[in-house]
């Protein structure tokens, strides 16, 4: 099985793992409001849409797909208006990013670095949506050979996604996907809706005044490897967004690409307040003694956080009021 981080870090599209096993259908992982969405009501007619953050990438069908397998990503951010995959793939079916999607009414294609070629194909689906690669042509952990294997099944429709060229913003992801819903009859304007983004609007600002409040205290965005410790840049949407509402980064910074690398060597002397740690690859992490000897590990003040987190107004908001609270209690512990 191939790990996410590595393709994410070292850039490299690798070839993913067919399989014919990865997990048939599974139970819920618990309950959110987006488990409330009414279902989705098919529009009739020809479809045609154009790949979100793609110029001239257009998906046209004879009729509005009915049977549509996504990645897990794409699922997670569809759900709360309504839309219902019968399959699923990819990375993020960890328990707690799937909170209030009914697992167990879709057949898992795979799972990670894995991939049904024949679970797909007998799903017989109409369209297949994920985050895209390069030029929109399919998953972007795919390498040519899935791609061309998997989009004989199905029509792709890519989502760029925040980092690849740097002006998405979380706000504007969550719009994309919600612009898509509406147009495969999702309800995007429900009364649960709307209370998420109300949400997600006081969560952001409980977050900007926590930042205002305690502008000593600065935060390290990091993803830990065996090798490296990478840290995250602002072209990546979810960092962008913590740097509009005033939070203070430490560590190396790069111009170009959404990550900047740092060796192990230097971690102890890192004058972070407060480490986040990326939920993906960074097993082990607080185990590493260089890890330990960093000012924010020994007072206690290291948390997970995760740059690939459901594009969702519930799940944003949650994340900000937890984030929020961190600071708000944090001690400052470096000069």
């Amino acid at each position: 099985m191939l790990n996410r981080r590595s393709f994410i870090l070292a850039a490299a599209l690798g070839g993913l793992t067919l399989t014919a096993c990865g997990g048939e259908k599974k139970e819920a992982a618990g309950t959110s409001s987006a488990a409330k969405a009414p279902a989705a009501e098919t529009p009739s007619g020809p479809w045609s849409y154009d790949a979100p953050g793609y110029d001239g990438k257009t998906v046209k069908l004879d009729k509005a797909p009915e049977r549509i397998v996504a990645d897990a990503y794409s699922t997670q951010a569809l759900w709360p208006y309504g839309v219902r995959p019968v399959g699923m793939w990819g990375y993020g079916q960890e328990e707690k990013a799937m909170q209030g999607v009914d697992v167990s009414s879709m057949t898992v294609v795979g799972k990670d670095g894995e991939f049904s070629l024949e679970k797909l194909a007998s799903l017989k689906p109409d369209l297949l949506i994920g985050y895209g690669n390069k030029d929109a042509s399919g998953y972007t952990w795919w390498d040519e050979k899935v791609t061309a294997q998997a989009t004989k099944v199905a029509p792709y429709l890519a989502i760029n996604f925040g980092g690849r060229t740097g002006d998405q913003t979380v706000d504007g992801i969550i719009g994309m996907y919600q612009d898509l819903a509406k147009s495969l009859g999702g309800k995007v304007d429900t009364p649960e809706v709307k209370k998420s983004k109300q949400d997600y609007e006081a969560a952001k600002e409980r977050l900007k005044k926590a930042f205002a409040a305690r502008p000593e205290i600065t935060v390290a965005l990091t993803a830990p490897t065996k090798d490296k410790v990478y840290f995250g840049m602002d072209r990546m949407a979810q960092v962008k967004l913590l740097k509009e509402l005033g939070i203070k980064t430490v560590g190396p910074v790069i111009e170009e690409g959404p990550w900047a690398e740092e060796t192990w060597e230097n971690m102890p002397a890192l004058k972070a307040d407060i480490i986040l740690t990326n939920t993906q690859g960074s097993e082990g992490v607080l185990d590493n003694a260089l890890f330990k000897q960093t000012a924010a590990a020994k007072a206690g003040q290291t948390y997970e956080w995760d740059d690939k987190r459901p594009y969702t107004y519930e799940n944003y908001a949650a994340w900000l009021n937890e984030f929020a609270g961190q600071v708000e209690n944090a001690k400052n512990v470096v000069d």
